[in-house]
């Protein structure tokens, strides 16, 4: 059987690029700094909230292929791993990835093909 992120028994640590660094909307129980290489943010992901509209979304920040990416690493307890997972993919389901080939779109923001539209990237690290 294989294992999903949401039926792991360990802490998760979510990490934080965009607006969750200041409004992340889950519990957690460390909060670090943290850095992310081989992506970076750029304006590569459509959405309508806050941004546009259903029907000319705009472009928001995504993490894209490259570089390197500041942000915040939350720790969140193994108990609200699930919960926590379902937020995210909750909040990430009012965007897309913009899918354009081209290096800029036509408001001349960055536009590449991204590496992911999620709000957050969630990776692995090592318990304490």
């Amino acid at each position: 059987m294989i294992k999903t992120a949401e039926h792991d028994n360990k802490d998760l640590w979510v990490f934080a690029y965009g607006s969750l660094m200041w409004r992340p909307g889950f519990s957690y129980r460390e909060r670090v700094p943290a850095r992310l290489t081989g992506l970076h943010r750029a304006l590569c992901v459509f959405s309508f909230v806050h941004r546009g509209t259903p029907e000319r979304p705009g472009l928001v920040l995504g993490l894209d292929r490259g570089g390197m990416c500041r942000g915040i690493a939350y720790r969140v307890a193994a108990a609200a791993r699930t919960e926590t997972l379902h937020y995210l993919r909750s909040r990430r389901s009012m965007s897309k990835p913009c899918g354009r080939s081209s290096s800029k779109s036509t408001r001349g923001a960055a536009c590449g093909r991204c590496a992911t539209s999620a709000i957050a990237a969630t990776c692995n690290m090592p318990a304490d």
